[in-house]
């Protein structure tokens, strides 16, 4: 058995400053853009729906390379405007 790290990634959604237009957008539109672009290389874990913003947990081998992979697709969604994504302060044991 193989052990590791699975790092995780945060994009915080903004939640309170977007034109109502664009906050109107199907988030689960933009869940299935991320998790295709992210591939094999990580998923979503959880997500957390707060009062100004809604957070969508990714893990996977490499928080970096997650996010080099969704940086395309950020912009293409209205809803990820002003987004922000972070590498979270902690890892996770591999299941590997």
């Amino acid at each position: 058995m193989t052990f590791g790290l699975t790092e995780g990634l945060a994009i915080h959604l903004n939640g309170t400053d977007l034109p109502d237009e664009d906050a109107t957008n199907d988030i689960n539109d933009l869940v299935a853009a991320l998790l295709d672009s992210v591939g094999a290389e990580g998923r979503m874990q959880s997500y957390r729906q707060g009062p100004k913003e809604t957070a969508l947990y990714f893990y996977g081998p490499s928080a970096a390379r997650m996010a080099d992979l969704i940086a395309d697709v950020l912009p293409r969604f209205p809803l990820a405007q002003r987004c922000r994504v972070l590498p979270l302060p902690f890892a996770l044991p591999s299941r590997t």
